[in-house]
């Protein structure tokens, strides 16, 4: 809201945090003292991608499924609802200040499971969806503290997800829930847009908010997959 006018100074403060985020974690972080263990030969391979298909799914899904939220929730404010720009700012802000508490999603799943965690989110994301419909500034800001919680939880969640499922190589199992994540948005912003055009707002996000719902049926099992080159399997699931 301060740089509004300025909005490329908005850009130099992230900047500036982000800097500043660096220095302050390279300070807390301690470097491990030992020597860093040899490389066992173990690579990626793409018939590992179905040991993992159904975090695929379920990460395409909620990013499908969240785009209309990301992409035309402030639109649907303005032009349906009436806001001012400063009234969707705030409901803006209201949604990334609310992530803050997406980020118990480690405790959470530590607590009742991966499973009921995943399902968790997924009704709560599909619930924000369902109460921006409803024309009360309550529900509408009630709504981006929903979605704001539950994005943020759901990525904390595909993250758990992935290095589960990638124990030896974590950094694969992240990148590709991400990735999935991603695919899943351009496809639904393609989507949400072509159907406000040919529907309306509310149609549109109570459609999206039950294809979301579509997805709390896929399965959660982490079972680890191995990346060594023999294909040897684990004898213990997470």
């Amino acid at each position: 809201m301060v740089f509004a006018e300025q909005w490329r100074w908005g850009y130099v403060l992230f900047a500036i945090l982000a800097f500043l985020t660096l220095w302050w974690n390279a300070r807390a972080i301690k470097r491990a003292k030992q020597e860093p263990e040899q490389s066992t030969g173990s690579k990626f391979k793409l018939s590992l991608l179905s040991e993992a298909r159904f975090m695929i799914f379920a990460a395409i899904g909620i990013g499908f499924s969240s785009s209309i939220y990301w992409t035309f929730s402030r639109s649907y404010l303005t032009e349906t609802h009436d806001f001012s720009t400063s009234e969707s700012m705030v409901f803006w802000i209201v949604m990334g200040a609310a992530g803050i508490i997406g980020g118990i999603a480690g405790a959470i799943i530590q607590r009742i499971g991966l499973g009921w965690s995943y399902r968790l989110g997924v009704l709560v994301a599909s619930a924000s969806l369902v109460t921006l419909t409803i024309p009360h500034s309550a529900s509408i800001f009630l709504s981006a503290i929903l979605f704001g919680i539950s994005f943020v939880f759901m990525t904390g969640l595909f993250l758990v997800w992935g290095t589960r499922h990638f124990p030896d190589t974590p950094s694969v199992g992240v990148s590709l829930s991400f990735f999935s994540l991603g695919i899943g948005q351009s496809l639904g912003s393609i989507a949400a847009g072509v159907l406000i055009d040919g529907m309306s707002y509310p149609i549109a996000f109570l459609s999206f908010a039950a294809i979301g719902l579509l997805f709390i049926f896929i399965k959660t099992n982490a079972q680890p997959v191995s990346t060594q080159e023999n294909g040897a399997q684990p004898s213990t699931s997470v």
